[in-house]
């Protein structure tokens, strides 16, 4: 596998792009209140560092994360020690029952152990839906398909230790988006530099909902979490699992 979050980039990541769970979580939360969710077991996958898990806690609920990034799962052991963490892919995630399962930002487009396929996510939605109560809810975000001009663009955030330059480039014909990221981190008395190529999977929309609907899936889209945008051609999902309960909420 080629070097994805190393020790370097997961902490800029972890120190400066805290943005999506601090708005979106708070949303997210929100829908897990009115949803009658207010306890119980989250199994957060692509979890990252551990903000969201550490919100989780927070908030009552237990933890259960998942990432494929070992330096990751180490700085999610720091940010929220009271949770539970495991390394691993989230196609090989030993699902156990709970109230929800999370996957924030982008997660399910990642190649990182192989391309999201048809059949692996078919595989992983119907592995959640087991896992999951009726009326219990799967919420997560991808970047999807357009027939637009193709993503091409150049950005760069800075913190008082570090430095992140990304260079974006899409593949339209292969579903495809290359993210070459080159992070600057401060240590002894300079900066050392390491490079990271994220290969990320451009998803069918539509083929997503199918998806879902055939694990089990009643699903709700938007390019928002709540009131929260998400980046350009990001959508979120909001599937509840079927039932005669009816605890999904109205609005």
């Amino acid at each position: 596998m080629m070097p994805f979050y190393e020790e370097d980039l997961a902490y800029v990541h972890h120190v400066g792009f805290p943005d999506l769970v601090d708005a979106a979580g708070d949303e997210l939360l929100a829908l897990f209140r009115a949803t009658g969710l207010d306890s119980g077991l989250i199994i957060d996958l692509g979890c990252g560092s551990g903000t969201w898990a550490r919100k989780l806690l927070e908030h009552g609920y237990s933890v259960l994360g998942v990432d494929v990034s070992a330096p990751m799962i180490e700085l999610a052991r720091r940010t929220a020690p009271e949770a539970q963490f495991q390394t691993a892919s989230l196609y090989d995630v030993d699902f156990r029952p709970c109230a929800a399962v999370t996957a924030l930002g982008e997660a399910l487009n990642y190649c990182a152990d192989g391309a999201p396929s048809e059949a692996r996510l078919d595989r992983l939605f119907r592995n959640i839906a087991s896992c999951l109560p009726k009326g219990g809810v799967f919420a997560f975000d991808i970047l999807v398909r357009s027939d637009g001009e193709p993503m091409h663009y150049r950005s760069w955030r800075k913190g008082p230790d570090w430095a992140v330059l990304v260079e974006v480039s899409e593949q339209p014909q292969e579903n495809l988006l290359i993210r070459d990221i080159t992070v600057f981190r401060k240590g002894g008395h300079g900066y050392r530099r390491s490079e990271e190529r994220h290969r990320i999977g451009v998803l069918d929309g539509a083929q997503i909902e199918r998806l879902l609907a055939g694990a089990g899936f009643e699903v709700t889209v938007s390019p928002h979490y709540g009131r929260h945008p998400l980046a350009q051609r990001r959508l979120a999902y909001i599937a509840y699992k079927r039932s005669d309960e009816g605890l999904r909420p109205e609005g």
